[in-house]
C-alpha cells in the first residue's frame, strides 16, 4: 500500500512537471504586444498563467509533504518502498522547476509592464501630435481680414487660441517627462522614444513660431488699416474745414 502511494506521488510529480513545461513555453513567448490593446490583452492572459502557477504551487507543497512523510515513515518503520535519495532528488527537481517557473513569470510580467508603458507613451504622444497638427492647420489657414472690425475680431480669436495653446503646455510636458524617464531608465524602446520626443518637441516649437508670426501679421494689419482710417478722418476734417472757409467767403 505504501509502495502504491509512493507510485501515485511520483505520478503526481510527473503531471505537475508536464503542466509546468506547458506554462514555461507560454512564459518564454517573445510577444510583448504590438499596441496598447495588445499589451492589455497579454497582461490579462498573464494573470491567468500566474493563477495557474499558484495552483501548481499548492500541488507542489502537498507532494513535497507526502514525500517527506515517506522518508520519515521509512526511518521509523524501517520499511523502504524506495531509496530515500531518489525521493529527495525528485523533490529537489520539482522545487527547482517550480522556482524557475515563478522567476520566468516575474520576468515576463516586468517585461509586459515595460511594454505597456511604451505603448501608453506612444498612445499619449499620438494624441499630442494630433492636437499640435490641428492647431497648426488653424493657424496656417487663418485669413487676415480686410477691414478693422474683421481684423480686430480675428485678433481676439487668435489671443484665445494662444491661451488655449499655453494652457495645454503642461499636458504635453507631462507626456514628455514620461518619455524622458523611460529613456533614462534604459527602456528597451529608448531610441525610438527619444526620436519621437525630438519630433514632437520640434512640432511644438514650429506651432509656437506660427502663432507668433500670425499675431505679428494681424497686429501689422491693424496698424495699417488704422493708419488709413486715421488718414480718412483727417481728409474729412480738412474737407469740412475747407467747406467752412469757402462758405464764409
Amino acid at each position: 500500500n505504501c509502495h502504491c502511494k509512493l507510485q501515485q506521488n511520483f505520478q503526481e510529480m510527473i503531471y505537475i512537471l508536464d503542466s509546468m513545461e506547458e506554462l514555461k513555453m507560454r512564459l518564454l513567448s517573445d510577444d510583448y504586444g504590438k499596441h496598447l490593446m495588445g499589451v492589455e490583452d497579454l497582461l490579462q492572459k498573464h494573470s491567468l498563467v500566474e493563477a495557474d502557477i499558484n495552483v501548481l504551487g499548492e500541488r507542489v507543497k502537498v507532494v513535497v509533504q507526502q514525500s517527506q512523510k515517506f522518508n520519515d515513515d521509512e526511518t521509523t518503520e524501517g520499511y523502504r518502498p524506495c531509496d530515500s535519495a531518489i525521493i529527495v532528488e525528485r523533490v529537489q527537481q520539482l522545487e527547482h522547476a517550480y522556482h524557475e517557473l515563478v522567476k520566468l513569470a516575474v520576468e515576463r510580467r516586468a517585461r509586459l509592464e515595460e511594454s505597456r508603458k511604451l505603448w501608453q507613451f506612444y498612445w499619449d504622444m499620438a494624441d499630442e501630435e494630433n492636437w499640435i497638427k490641428e492647431k497648426e492647420q488653424i493657424v496656417s489657414q487663418g485669413d487676415i481680414g480686410h477691414d478693422l472690425i474683421t481684423i480686430n475680431l480675428l485678433l481676439s480669436k487668435h489671443k484665445a487660441l494662444e491661451n488655449e495653446i499655453s494652457s495645454h503646455e503642461p499636458q504635453l510636458a507631462s507626456v514628455v517627462a514620461v518619455g524622458e524617464d523611460l529613456v533614462k531608465q534604459g527602456h528597451f524602446g529608448a531610441e525610438r522614444i527619444q526620436s519621437r520626443l525630438n519630433d514632437t518637441l520640434d512640432s511644438w516649437k514650429h506651432l509656437q513660431e506660427l502663432v507668433a508670426f500670425r499675431r505679428k501679421r494681424l497686429e501689422e494689419a491693424v496698424d495699417f488699416h488704422q493708419f488709413f482710417a486715421d488718414a480718412d478722418d483727417v481728409d474729412i476734417w480738412m474737407l469740412d474745414a475747407l467747406r467752412l472757409v469757402s462758405s464764409e467767403d
